[in-house]
């Protein structure tokens, strides 16, 4: 057997494995898509940067779902749709494109994800649950100002997951604006260049 063939041989299988069956279709993968508002204006506190972190069951790109009113301790997936990053990852993106940094601040906002998951309703209804705890923290990690707690129940438009990612990108708008807003009330002296 010529090497050349061999080498074609070894190609097509390699080409045949890789294939995906007949009718089965790779899940869609999904991100908040474009900024949904117009930039905001610059933070009244500066931020050296924007830090989201989050439980270990939010460290995967599934996008997880919960039925209420039926096993409601039940975390599931979708099997045809995923996240293109993790959840604290596409948070983080979005509040760093909305709330953009200073190098020279002595702050950082930490938000500390708890939940993102779509909750189905036993009507037929759907929404998106983001939850969690937002921080200003100076160089050495000490919280500057009271938390900002926050809790969305974003209502989908529909009882799937696309109106579920489309709900999610919604509910992190509202985080950033609410974000901004709370910053607004702060001292920025506290983070001012020293």
């Amino acid at each position: 057997m010529s090497l050349r063939l061999l080498s074609a041989l070894v190609v097509s299988a390699l080409l045949a494995a890789c294939a995906t069956p007949s009718g089965v279709r790779a899940p869609a993968v999904h991100d908040f898509g474009p900024d949904g508002l117009a930039s905001l204006a610059s933070p009244a506190v500066p931020l050296r940067r924007v830090e989201v972190t989050g439980p270990a069951w939010l460290a995967t790109n599934a996008m997880q779902y919960r039925l209420l009113g039926r096993n409601e301790t039940e975390r599931r997936s979708f099997a045809d749709n995923r996240w293109a990053a993790l959840p604290v990852q596409l948070l983080e993106q979005r509040l760093q494109r909305r709330l953009p940094a200073r190098s020279d601040s002595r702050c950082k906002l930490q938000v500390k994800l708890d939940e993102l998951i779509q909750e189905f309703a036993q009507d037929g209804t759907s929404r998106v649950r983001l939850t969690g705890i937002a921080r200003l923290v100076g160089e050495r990690g000490e919280d500057l100002v009271d938390g900002f707690a926050f809790d969305y129940r974003q209502a989908a438009q529909s009882a799937d997951a696309i109106a579920g990612v489309r709900a999610s990108a919604a509910a992190s708008e509202r985080l950033a604006l609410d974000v901004q807003t709370w910053l607004g009330s702060a001292r920025p002296k506290l983070c001012d260049p020293g």
